[in-house]
């Protein structure tokens, strides 16, 4: 097997578990803290990058840049801006389609 593929499975599979965490902090959050809440995250996991990179960085302006503008992904900020927030399209269903279920509090039960 090629590690191409195992990195794609990898990908796929670590998506679709952010799509469900992302889902069930929309159902305690608002979108737009929900979206801070996983900042968090983030910044957590670059400490443990820095960690294993021994705190060298080799700076590039492209990389720097082209990164930087994928993590800030403007159409998933146009998203929040709306109040989609993470784990929902604009309007209102779920982007995550079978990866993860639709819950209702007030229901207290899971809908497909």
């Amino acid at each position: 097997m090629k590690i191409w593929y195992v990195y794609a499975v990898l990908t796929v599979v670590t998506w679709g578990v952010w799509g469900v965490f992302s889902k069930l902090a929309s159902n305690y959050s608002k979108p737009k803290q929900a979206l801070l809440f996983q900042t968090v995250g983030v910044l957590a996991f670059a400490v443990v990058v820095l960690f294993i990179e021994r705190f060298r960085l080799e700076w590039s302006l492209p990389g720097f840049s082209w990164a930087a503008v994928g993590g800030f992904c403007i159409h998933r900020i146009l998203d929040v801006l709306r109040g989609a927030g993470p784990g929902k399209d604009i309007d209102g269903g779920n982007a995550f389609g079978a990866v993860s279920a639709r819950y209702n509090p007030d229901q207290h039960r899971v809908s497909a």
